[in-house]
């Protein structure tokens, strides 16, 4: 290659290089300070930090991060940065300071993003000047300004590179350029977990565009290849995605294996929280330096919604669209601007591209003007079916593709403008000025006064922490945002530490921060031990004044706790170890179950993280004899609950809250062997054989339990383990006085529950003689007839248990009207009351809260006694009536706004203000004031182990 289009190319990149400087003053002289270090700035810095460290000592570890202890792959909670740790990694190993390492990778994105831009726009047009103003509309837009602290949204320059890439590379046949592209696409996705999803429809959509429309004759524009490749074109782009998707599947099977753990999304209301209004395209950042102080209404103050484009390029783009495919013949003394645009026709794959990405940035519906009617877009297939894109939260980011897409058309409209002059300095008084002013549009005036040195000299009780191993937790903990700079302190000592802050937080860690707010108590002590965290770092400053005396007090006297270390306000204490949940490791058989039972009150949310590291092996030194798919129970990990036992077996061993009975997993509850004030633990009484749960997921009769229908119901057992002689203890529902037998022996089930232990064979023969159907039976303890089975049978104590019995409601279409009806036993062991309510939300959801047509609530008052009740909705009138036990009931309503179209109806569990669970009951659509396209959920029977909060 000649020297004269290296030329071309290092004096872009300089003029791309001082530009950035000049707009993002004073960056580059704060070069090594870090600036806005607060919230996602910080969390960038301390994994890049993190991943220095990982990369020289332990690669292998990358997304084992010591932050959020005891959960495992927390690197991969936020964006993993590895692609600009790579960048910036001789800064940070030279200084081991990440504030100068983050300003490089902000600086590099700016003058990268319009390089390739310009490259992709010459291409395109055939004109320098038209890809100098694409490439500074793109790189300096002021979308960018807004994710100024996002680096990872920052990394831009990979959507036009890979597009000028594979452009390349499918006109020419071109394995080289081919390879570039899958190079593009594997620095996406090292750079950026969330624009490698955009990247892919980026990507998804030109092959598309290309294979359908735009595939060309072979072309007559491709450079001279000394030997071309005999691969066909489809093995190329074949091979190149493969290639792509093996260097790239290291880096991302953490992220599955997160969400297989905890199930990490993003619900549907924060997801259209996000997402983008008409209004947000005309907004600007406060800090620019034209619109801002020429049209103040244009000033939007919240954030990632300020999408304003720039006037110029938006003009250009229109011109582009309108114009580049109109040519005029050459004529003597043209400028050598004034050449024809090369390729008009791909002009068209540029609105496509931004006509998507426009859509895509108003998330899962957008809404008429003037009506409550929501039309379902895009972005909810891609939610629902795509994997890993419900992790994504901010629809409005989309901007990004409809910015390429405006800065490309524009190129094309300025290419065409400069055809029309033949003379040099005639397009020369065009271009200069039109980029001046385009550069003035993007200027940002920002106060960076909040500069500060990231890399100072390590702490005393960081110091003590580096030569002192051990899980650690620092105090006060808020599990959010302000545990920040907590973690980045990890980076000075790089011990496991509790605290933490991301992306995600799991709720385990919020609730051991509730719990650590009563620290020094019994129970938040015990749960540290548990744990097996050995030093608490307090930060007596940061506690209110008032309470600094006696907090310290109260931890001066707690003989668990001995202080270590101390300077100034900041006090490291070592916890005496007690590894008490390491006796479950020595109590369970090699092919054991452990069950977690959240309580009757769930009274112990933290156990949660004390479920996490059991389950996945996380404490430093407890390892389960069995593996994970064998710790079940009734708590949520993350997001996802825990699996249920397998039918018919009993847990070997079962945590659960302090004072609370661990009956859930079958485990019996007189047989507690270890007791602290947080959680006790249970062995499997000795006398029970097997545990049937008929309302648990796992059981052929679920949801429903075992109905006890007029003809009768069977209940088959499976063949003693050893003696022969064996009981049944059985627990029924009954929803209305019922009379049934138990195998010939006559029983009264009275509305609630009843308990009934009587002799079993080889089955249960279960008939009624009255009230058919108003009884079912929900669990089976199977006995040695020895058994002392604690916590079973006629005298004992009945389970603190809630079951509703939800039917499939029907619709009277001609009346309007939708009839709902459900049977409940509120057995619970204190006096607060429930409500149950019957929500309907339009649908899509991202209509919260204007679209909530209205709730309807019952109160149900506390006891053990079966209770049968009625609703009856007028949807379009919005009016209810029910009945109790066939007596009218009073409901309390709440009317919302929408009159019209498709509605969500859910019966809403609460007690308290709490809510305990939450079933779909039916879909319908009213239309001008008529129900219609009526769909209801099928029955099920909930039971909860628990009923108060």
């Amino acid at each position: 290659m000649s020297a004269r289009p290296w030329r071309e190319h290092v004096l872009v990149l300089a003029g791309f290089a001082l530009l950035t400087i000049v707009l993002t003053w004073p960056v580059a002289a704060l070069f090594g300070q870090a600036i806005n270090a607060f919230g996602d700035v910080v969390v960038q810095m301390t994994t890049m930090t993190w991943d220095a460290h990982a990369l020289a000592t332990n690669p292998l570890g990358l997304f084992d991060a010591p932050f959020f202890y005891p959960y495992a792959h927390t690197n991969a909670y936020s964006e993993h940065l590895v692609g600009e740790t790579l960048v910036a990694l001789p800064i940070l190993w030279l200084t081991g300071d990440p504030a100068p390492a983050h300003n490089f990778n902000f600086l590099l994105s700016f003058v990268l993003t319009g390089y390739a831009t310009y490259l992709l726009v010459r291409d395109l047009t055939g004109n320098r000047i038209a890809a100098l103003a694409a490439g500074i509309a793109y790189a300096f837009a002021g979308y960018r300004f807004v994710q100024s602290g996002h680096m990872q949204t920052l990394a831009t320059e990979w959507f036009p590179f890979t597009l000028w890439a594979l452009r390349r590379g499918l006109r020419w046949n071109h394995g080289g350029y081919i390879a570039l592209a899958a190079a593009g696409v594997i620095g996406m996705g090292l750079f950026s977990v969330y624009y490698i999803f955009f990247l892919a429809i980026l990507v998804g959509l030109y092959l598309a565009w290309w294979l359908l429309i735009d595939r060309p004759a072979p072309a007559t524009d491709a450079p001279p290849m000394p030997r071309r490749s005999r691969l066909p074109l489809w093995a190329k782009l074949g091979l190149a995605g493969v290639v792509a998707g093996i260097v790239l599947l290291p880096f991302y099977l953490p992220y599955v294996q997160v969400n297989q753990e905890l199930g990490f999304n993003r619900s549907v209301y924060e997801v259209q929280s996000w997402a983008a209004r008409p209004w947000y395209f005309w907004n600007v950042l406060a800090t620019n330096w034209l619109w801002a102080t020429l049209v103040p209404d244009m000033i939007g103050l919240r954030g990632e919604r300020q999408l304003f484009p720039g006037l110029i390029i938006s003009v250009l783009a229109a011109a582009g669209l309108l114009f580049a495919g109109w040519r005029r013949a050459p004529a003597p003394g043209d400028s050598p601007s004034a050449a024809p645009v090369a390729y008009p026709r791909e002009r068209w794959f540029y609105l496509l591209l931004g006509l998507v990405a426009l859509v895509l940035t108003f998330g899962m519906s957008i809404r008429l003007p003037g009506t409550s009617t929501d039309i379902p877009l895009p972005y909810a297939f891609l939610y629902d079916w795509v994997p890993g894109f419900s992790a994504l939260r901010v629809p409005v980011r989309f901007a990004a593709l409809l910015n390429l897409a405006l800065a490309v058309l524009g190129g094309y409209g300025l290419a065409w403008l400069l055809a029309q002059i033949r003379r040099p300095r005639g397009a020369a008084l065009l271009w200069v000025p039109l980029l001046a002013l385009m550069t003035l549009e993007y200027v940002q005036v920002r106060d960076l006064s909040n500069h500060r040195d990231m890399r100072p000299p390590a702490s005393g009780p960081y110091s003590y922490l580096a030569g002192h191993p051990g899980p650690v937790i620092e105090l006060p903990m808020y599990g959010s945002d302000a545990d920040v700079w907590y973690t980045y302190g990890a980076t000075y000592h790089w011990q496991p530490l509790v605290n933490g802050f991301s992306s995600f937080v799991p709720p385990g860690t919020v609730e051991i921060a509730h719990a650590m707010a009563a620290f020094p108590d019994p129970a938040s002590l015990a749960l540290l031990q548990g744990l097996e965290v050995r030093h608490v770092v307090v930060r007596y400053s940061q506690f209110p004044l008032a309470g600094q005396p006696g907090l310290r007090k109260r931890i001066e006297s707690t003989p668990a706790l001995r202080q270590v270390y101390a300077q100034g306000s900041d006090v490291i204490y070592e916890i005496a170890p007690d590894p008490w949940a390491r006796r479950i490791a020595t109590a369970l058989p090699a092919d054991g179950y452990l069950w977690v039972d959240r309580g009757s009150t769930n009274s112990a949310p933290a156990l949660e993280a004390l479920a996490y590291a059991l389950k996945y092996n996380r404490l430093p030194t407890t390892r389960l004899p069995v593996p994970a798919d064998h710790v079940a129970g009734n708590l949520i990990l993350g997001y996802k609950p825990l699996p249920p036992l397998p039918y018919g077996r009993p847990a070997d061993v079962a945590l659960a809250p302090a004072g609370d009975p661990a009956g859930g997993g079958g485990a019996g509850a007189g047989a507690g062997f270890y007791k602290n004030p947080l959680a006790a633990l249970y062995r499997r009484d000795a006398g029970l054989q097997a545990h049937y749960d008929l309302t648990a997921p796992a059981s052929p009769y679920a949801p429903h339990g075992l109905a006890i229908p007029a003809g009768g119901a069977r209940f088959d057992l499976p063949a003693a383990q050893g003696s022969a002689a064996r009981v049944a203890d059985l627990l029924f529902a009954a929803f209305a006085p019922t009379e049934i037998t138990v195998n010939g022996a006559p029983l009264t089930l009275a509305p609630g529950l009843t308990r009934y232990r009587g002799p079993a064979g080889d089955g249960l023969d279960l008939r009624t003689t009255s009230g058919a159907d108003s009884a079912a039976l929900l669990a089976v303890d199977m006995l040695a007839a020895d058994g002392t089975a604690p916590g079973s049978g006629q005298g004992a104590p009945l389970p603190d248990t809630l079951v509703l019995d939800l039917q499939p409601s029907t619709a009277d279409l001609r009346a309007g009207t939708v009839t709902t009806n459900w049977r409940i036993v509120p057995r619970h062991p204190g006096g607060q009351p429930f409500t149950l309510s019957l929500d309907i939300y339009q649908k899509p959801f991202g209509t919260h809260p204007d679209g909530h047509l209205g709730t309807w609530s019952l109160p149900l008052p506390a006891g053990a006694e079966g209770r049968s009740y009625s609703l009856t909705l007028d949807p379009a009138a919005k009016t209810a009536t029910a009945t109790l036990n066939g007596g009218g009931a009073e409901v309390f309503m709440w009317q919302g706004p929408p009159r019209g179209g498709d509605f969500h109806a859910t019966l809403n569990l609460f007690a308290g203000d709490h809510l305990l669970a939450q079933l779909p009951v039916y879909d319908f659509s009213l239309d001008g004031g008529r129900l219609g396209d009526f769909a209801p959920a099928p029955g099920t029977v909930l039971r909860l182990p628990f009923a108060a909060q």
